[in-house]
């Protein structure tokens, strides 16, 4: 019996001490990747030159794209409507061009629009960066 009791006292005794806060598990922090910053756009022709440099280790990457007609007024305040989403795994990807640390994209444009581009880094295990500059483009006459 006094063995009994003896464990008794040493269980509860240990059952206090514990190992930290309770409550649920907490996964560890996502590393959010680094975002573009230098996105570049030109019109050449009918078609619209963009590049940006790879961030290291990255390899996936998401276009945004947004037209409005030329003959609607723009409005500097108003959120961007991207319309067109390209998913780009530059490992596999046969719609770019790679050129050094740099990835060249073409994308074809129609006179009297106008077009606003951004990109979003995506991360091995499909966390987003912040969103890159936006580059705006004129599809002139």
């Amino acid at each position: 019996m006094k063995i009994l009791l003896r464990l008794f006292i040493c269980f509860i005794l240990l059952g206090g001490v514990a190992c930290g806060k309770k409550g649920p598990p907490v996964p560890p922090k996502a590393i959010v990747p680094q975002s573009v910053k230098d996105l570049k756009g030109e019109v050449i022709q009918e078609q619209v030159r963009l590049s940006w440099t790879i961030p290291e280790g990255e390899k996936r990457f998401r276009l945004f794209k947004a037209a409005e007609p030329l003959t609607e007024e723009p409005c500097p305040d108003c959120p961007v409507r991207f319309t067109k989403r390209v998913d780009i795994d530059i490992a596999e990807s046969k719609v770019v061009d790679i050129e050094g640390d740099k990835v060249i994209y073409r994308d074809s444009i129609e006179p009297g629009n106008r077009y606003v581009y951004k990109i979003v880094v995506i991360s091995e295990d499909g966390v987003k960066s912040g969103d890159s500059n936006i580059v705006f483009i004129l599809g002139t006459d």
